[in-house]
């Protein structure tokens, strides 16, 4: 059962050219686990992954994302370090390679804001680099 409001501001800024922000407002679960907050909300048309449900677990130095539904992935953000993961999408299988420029983390048990500014590799080629911020509305559950 949803218990929060959460906004997902995402930009693509890729080596030819920077996208206009895509934002998601949508109903979530919000709670507290293993002293990490979670937030779990399913995606849409507009993210072009209807199907998927996006899971993020927010530690203090580190946060993981992980997808599961029509596109699958698990990707960890720690500032400075590189991770590597594979997606797999209708189209295929990739390598994605991120590394977090800037984190920032605000949460708290009734809601809160992080953001991530890392940096993208698809099968070890730089893509780009990507924003995100996602804004909680909502008490822990």
């Amino acid at each position: 059962m949803d218990n929060a409001l959460i906004s997902i501001m995402g930009m693509n800024m890729s080596l030819f050219a920077i996208e206009k922000p895509v934002e998601l407002i949508t109903g979530g679960r919000f709670y507290k686990e293993d002293g990490r907050y979670v937030v779990v909300y399913s995606e849409s048309e507009l993210t072009g992954m209807t199907g998927t449900t996006t899971t993020f677990a927010i530690e203090p130095e580190r946060v993981t994302m992980t997808r599961d539904g029509d596109v699958m992935t698990h990707m960890v953000f720690e500032k400075n370090r590189k991770h590597l993961s594979l997606m797999d999408t209708p189209f295929g299988a990739m390598t994605v390679g991120v590394c977090a420029v800037k984190m920032t983390d605000a949460m708290r048990d009734d809601g809160g804001t992080f953001s991530i500014i890392y940096d993208v590799e698809l099968d070890h080629e730089k893509a780009g680099t990507n924003s995100i911020v996602v804004n909680v509305k909502g008490a822990v559950s």
